[in-house]
């Protein structure tokens, strides 16, 4: 029975630092989380890979 204060205090003290950090990486159980969005390449991408490519290759000279 002695030792239940002491271990409860230690339980509270523990809780009180980890419920921080688990709510600054997202664990606060809401439904709506971010997910990854899928990367697509659009023609001005392809326009800049192209010239940046030509250009190194020295076919561009700017």
């Amino acid at each position: 029975m002695r030792y239940a204060i002491p271990l409860l205090a230690n339980a509270i003290r523990k809780a009180e630092r980890v419920a921080p950090a688990m709510e600054s990486k997202g664990f606060t159980g809401e439904t709506d989380r971010t997910h990854y969005h899928e990367m697509t390449n659009d023609r001005h991408d392809w326009i800049f890979v192209s010239v940046f490519l030509s250009y190194q290759y020295g076919f561009l000279n700017i």
